[in-house]
């Protein structure tokens, strides 16, 4: 699937996103998904020619919030979204992986990261990834599994064979065999095969 995400910034309100849709006069409002004390909440866009969604996401158990644009002109409802609210950057997702010291501020860097990776395999972002999926902490390596469930690229399976038959922490082994059942739950390929 095509589609091109915006990383908002940790402290815009949901309110700034809602006024976002409504100044747009490209846009009309679609859809929500009410949110539950901890579920993920949704609201999405379509344009008047239904050519293009965009679709804002909370998602708590990350911490992060991002907006989804598919479908045509995505270049320029990225950059509408840009303009209304404050945004990370891949320079940002650069700083906070390369100065990451604690398990927490891993975690972090890696759940925003995967948010701004392309739809298709990256060789920075596939780096990411594989540094967490092989960090000293459990903790690090089982969001990074989680992580690269969210990209669900091919290229990363192999990465998560090795830490389901290698890894020294059981849980982390179990969360690599979850995500891989994932991966074919959701016809993501396997190149090996």
């Amino acid at each position: 699937m095509d589609f091109s995400r915006v990383l908002l910034q940790d402290h815009v309100r949901r309110g700034a996103i809602s006024l976002m849709g409504v100044d747009n006069p490209d846009w009309w409002f679609a859809d929500f998904t009410p949110t539950i004390q901890g579920d993920i909440y949704q609201c999405v866009w379509m344009t008047h020619d239904k050519e293009t969604r965009i679709e804002y996401t909370h998602n708590p158990f990350m911490g992060v919030q991002y907006c989804t644009v598919s479908g045509a002109n995505q270049a320029h409802h990225v950059q509408t979204i840009r303009e209304a609210l404050p945004t990370y950057s891949e320079g940002d997702i650069q700083h906070w992986i390369e100065t990451a010291r604690t398990i927490d501020e891993s975690i972090w860097a890696i759940y925003h990261a995967v948010i701004l990776a392309p739809a298709t395999y990256d060789s920075i972002y596939f780096g990411y990834l594989q540094a967490a999926l092989t960090h000293t902490e459990p903790e690090v390596r089982k969001a990074a599994i989680h992580a690269a469930v969210f990209v669900a690229w091919p290229e990363i399976r192999k990465l998560l064979r090795q830490r389901a038959n290698e890894d020294s922490d059981a849980q982390v082994a179990h969360y690599a065999h979850e995500a891989l059942k994932t991966y074919n739950k959701f016809g993501v390929p396997d190149p090996e095969l």
